[in-house]
């Protein structure tokens, strides 16, 4: 697990496998690498992209502010 935080927006990464990547990606439905999940405070998904990584613009529209 990796954690940071940029920008005021928390990071973590996590290895899919690790017993704890693996239950996420199983929670969140990653089937294909490398995945982005972006979920709230609250536990909604904001954005998920696998198979390719997310342009900035559409890591800034799922997050809303940055």
């Amino acid at each position: 697990l990796f954690r940071s935080k940029i920008n005021n927006v928390s990071v973590e990464n996590y290895d899919s496998n690790t017993i704890n990547g693996s239950q996420l990606a199983q929670t969140y439905g990653v089937m294909d690498y490398p995945a982005v999940v972006i979920v709230s405070e609250d536990g909604s998904v904001r954005g998920f992209w696998q198979g390719n990584l997310p342009s900035d613009g559409e890591v800034s529209q799922a997050i809303g502010y940055i």
